[in-house]
């Protein structure tokens, strides 16, 4: 049997790519690594599944952001509520955030399962693809760990090296997408922890809304990554929470090149540097107040300890007897707090891989290769990756439909 389509990866794109070409009447074949569809959806959002999002601006894909706009402008957020619809999923909104109403993400899973049943895709999981060769005819040939198939088309949907504990093989998808004449850029770990030089110990555990800002140098001028606001979180050896995720392929990449990483963090960025000494030189207090208590105003114990040992003080040191000099360096500290980045975790424990498939080598209209006529793309794979909030969701989806009518469209010439 020739199969229209074999998709290569049963996550969210691969599932959602089957899903519509099964409507369709054509004949699918998925070919999944694991032994089930989805495990790594399961585990998105902590398990509550945000899908997608209806705030959407130049800062949302990083990769080649120009692609991704242009396949996100073909199926946009709305359109991914109508196909949760289509599939029974219904949705709550909280803040622009969408979720199934459950909460759970074990409903989109079965949901997904249970239409490419009532479509009749082909399922062949626990198996991992060695090769596809493209024939003479056109069609491709499709070599597995267990049995050999064929199709008109192919649809790469692999994934990345994110969250790798839940494939068989981390990145076999990159080496089939050179099997068949694709380029690679470089791949690094998105969406994770940060790992800094000081001794942070202090701040273990603690939890503070703030900025953060990363520079390629030590006197914080040359920005390499946009600046983020939110709750951070810190840890013995690191930092992370969203912001600091949001930023972490920067400084990934920079590492990467050899280059040198700082984070600038701003505790609070509501007051600008003059308001902040001001209200500080406003407020009351008598001759035997400390530097210690009256940061624990602004600031966490724990933080206000840290930022004493940064700028040289004691705790027991009297507000009465600063100096001009000392309360701008208390200031400073609280507004530029920096951190030297060393490292991120590994892709293990990231979200979401940066780099992937040269984007130049496929057409965002309809995500066909431009190398190898009839092989599409969807998903992770490609050199897009979104920031928290329910974009690499939404992008696995939007490439998948776009995919798929790019397939039903070359099937129907």
């Amino acid at each position: 049997m020739t199969y229209d389509c074999i998709i290569v990866g049963g996550g969210t794109a691969g599932m959602t790519a089957a899903i519509t070409l099964g409507k369709n009447q054509k004949q699918v074949l998925i070919i999944e690594q694991c032994k089930e569809l989805g495990k790594k959806l399961l585990a998105t959002g902590n398990g509550r599944c945000n899908f997608t999002n209806s705030y959407y601006d130049s800062n949302t894909y990083r990769g080649d952001a120009l692609f991704a706009k242009a396949v996100y402008e073909q199926f946009p957020y709305y359109k991914t509520i109508e196909f949760m619809h289509s599939i029974g999923v219904l949705q709550q909104e909280r803040e622009g955030y969408f979720y199934p109403y459950t909460n759970q993400a074990k409903t989109v899973v079965l949901a997904m399962l249970d239409a490419l049943e009532r479509n009749h895709v082909t399922i062949y999981a626990d198996r991992i693809v060695r090769s596809i060769v493209r024939k003479q005819t056109g069609e491709f040939h499709v070599r597995t760990s267990y049995g050999e198939f064929d199709a008109r088309t192919i649809l790469l949907a692999c994934g990345g090296k994110a969250s790798s504990y839940f494939k068989q093989e981390k990145s076999y998808g990159y080496g089939l997408a050179e099997q068949l004449g694709h380029r690679l850029t470089p791949l690094y770990p998105a969406l994770c922890a940060m790992k800094v030089s000081e001794d942070i110990r202090l701040l273990k555990g603690v939890r503070l809304k703030g900025t953060i800002h990363l520079y390629a140098d030590a006197s914080l001028e040359d920005s390499i990554s946009p600046l983020v606001q939110g709750e951070l979180q810190f840890s013995a050896k690191g930092i992370s929470g969203i912001p600091a995720f949001q930023v972490s392929r920067y400084a990934a990449q920079e590492l990467s090149l050899g280059g040198t990483v700082y984070a600038m963090v701003d505790l609070l960025p509501e007051y600008s540097s003059k308001d902040l000494r001001m209200l500080l030189s406003q407020a009351e207090f008598d001759n035997d107040t400390t530097v210690f208590t009256y940061l624990c105003g602004y600031v966490q114990p724990a933080v206000a300890e840290w930022l004493l040992k940064q700028i040289d003080f004691t705790g027991d040191s009297r507000l009465a007897m600063l100096s001009e000099t000392q309360w701008l360096s208390i200031v400073s500290c609280m507004k530029q707090l920096r951190f030297e980045i060393t490292g991120v975790d590994d892709f293990d424990n990231a979200q979401v891989t940066a780099g992937g498939v040269e984007t130049a080598d496929i057409d965002p209209a309809t995500m066909e290769s431009r190398c190898c006529p009839g092989c599409f793309f969807a998903g992770e794979m490609v050199n897009v990756d979104g920031t928290c909030g329910g974009y690499n969701i939404q992008f696995a989806i939007s490439s998948a439909m776009v995919a798929a009518k790019g397939i039903m469209d070359r099937r129907d010439k």
